[in-house]
């Protein structure tokens, strides 16, 4: 945390354990992520290990590359997690509204997770997962848009966490 007095303190999750592959599981009626969910205090992170950039509750920004996951935090509270599946290297993250687009550091991996949807169903998601297997497991999404004549947008809602399928 930000010492006044002391500038130069060390990011809280410096003294955190290394971060390493771990299952990922998405429950969408729970709404939850191994069991942290939006609002939580950044603190439950640790679950996940020490994230790999630097100072990331001053950035307000956690990114474990070996799970390709972004955990986004605002006012010591998680705000939003980002699924890097089959992630490019210039990255476009969409936050509320305004657009960032970066160029990712480091290159995430593919990230795999395993997403259990409100009926039980569980799916697991990787660079493979097509939509018509996202529809099978969470039904058509209520939100579709088409951004071309091949390329098919879909939007699932469930409280805070919004799935958004290219």
């Amino acid at each position: 945390m930000f010492n006044i007095f002391n500038p130069f303190t060390t990011d809280e999750s410096s003294s955190w354990e290394a971060s390493y592959k771990i299952p990922l599981q998405l429950n969408f009626q729970a709404e939850s992520l191994n069991n942290i969910r939006i609002g939580d205090p950044l603190e439950k992170l640790r679950a996940f290990g020490r994230p790999d950039n630097g100072q990331p509750f001053k950035q307000g920004r956690f990114e474990y590359y070996l799970l390709g996951l972004e955990v986004e935090g605002e006012h010591g509270r998680i705000i939003n997690f980002v699924f890097m599946v089959n992630p490019p290297k210039d990255r476009v993250t969409k936050h509320f509204l305004y657009t960032r687009i970066e160029e990712s550091p480091t290159e995430f991996a593919n990230c795999e997770l395993t997403l259990i949807a409100a009926n039980g169903r569980r799916l697991n998601i990787n660079r493979s997962t097509k939509l018509k297997d996202v529809e099978q497991t969470l039904g058509v999404a209520p939100e579709k848009e088409f951004a071309g004549r091949y390329c098919e947008n879909s939007t699932y809602q469930q409280g805070g966490i919004t799935l958004f399928f290219v």
